[in-house]
């Protein structure tokens, strides 16, 4: 799957809202269930940085839990569905069924696109012990993720109601964007301690997960006296996503109502297992 704008690995509605899905058959006619989402691109000439809940973390298998890796994740309260790259589902050698999802953005409706549905995964913070499940992933090819975006020590220190967090900030490292987390993980969004400044609401404020510190806001006092200041900018060359609001659920095919239909003319013993694995994911998709 290319993203028609940059023709990358992912779906085009995950770098704008300009994607042509891909024909459906009548056996995968969506039901009832759908998903989403509107994201908009801005780039203009002047570079004004901001910094987001972009937080480095790493995610690993309950199959095998040592073999972790380091990506970024971005925190995403807009969206109730959590993504992971291709590459590091690759890299963590783990798999699962292939799905259709449908997409809908601000100016379209109703798009699909497939994704593999992962599930028992884990994560933890860069700087943490603690171990956090995460909830069914479903994959994309890249996540349109922007490295000056991240907060570093070097974001902290230029606040100086941040400044006492500076070093529990990691600088930038050498890791690619891997996961999407939405507000289907709610314990890694919770806030645990948010530092605002005391004299001005216009500049940025930190906040502690159980994943570590992530700063929100412009990340310099230039950008905050800027009256010209937009929202999300980067080089002239480059861009800044944002997203708006993501709803995500799995489509339900007619095909699904068959194997069901199937279990009825297996002997007991053949589908004491596949009659369990059936109503749970029935049970998944409509909650």
């Amino acid at each position: 799957m290319k993203c028609e704008t940059c023709s990358r690995n992912h779906p085009t509605s995950l770098y704008n809202v300009m994607w042509i899905p891909r024909e459906e058959s009548q056996e995968n006619t969506p039901v009832s269930e759908r998903i989403t989402e509107g994201k908009t691109n801005v780039s203009h000439a002047k570079y004004c940085s901001s910094t987001s809940m972009i937080i480095p973390v790493y995610v690993s298998s309950r199959e095998n839990p040592q073999a972790e890796q380091l990506v970024y994740a971005m925190l995403d309260t807009q969206s109730d569905a959590s993504f992971i790259t291709e590459k590091t589902c690759n890299s963590l050698e783990v798999d699962g069924p292939t799905v259709d999802l449908i997409l809908s953005t601000m100016l379209s409706e109703g798009k699909v696109f497939k994704a593999r549905k992962i599930s028992n995964l884990m994560v933890r913070g860069y700087n943490s012990n603690r171990q956090l499940d995460l909830p069914t992933m479903y994959t994309t090819g890249e996540l349109p993720g922007n490295k000056a975006h991240i907060p570093t020590p070097k974001t902290a220190d230029q606040w100086s109601h941040l400044r006492s967090i500076a070093q529990k900030l990691p600088p930038l490292l050498n890791a690619d964007f891997g996961l999407l987390i939405g507000y289907n993980c709610s314990q890694a969004l919770t806030p645990k301690e948010v530092i605002a400044s005391p004299t001005n609401p216009k500049e940025p404020y930190a906040q502690w997960t159980d994943l570590g510190w992530s700063i929100v806001g412009t990340s310099s006092e230039e950008d905050v006296k800027d009256s010209q200041m937009h929202l999300a900018t980067t080089y002239s060359s480059g861009r800044a996503s944002i997203v708006l609001k993501t709803k995500s659920k799995e489509v339900f095919k007619p095909s699904d109502f068959a194997q069901m239909s199937k279990q009825d003319f297996e002997p007991l013993e053949e589908r004491k297992q596949s009659y369990k694995d059936v109503h749970e994911t029935v049970d998944e998709k409509h909650t």
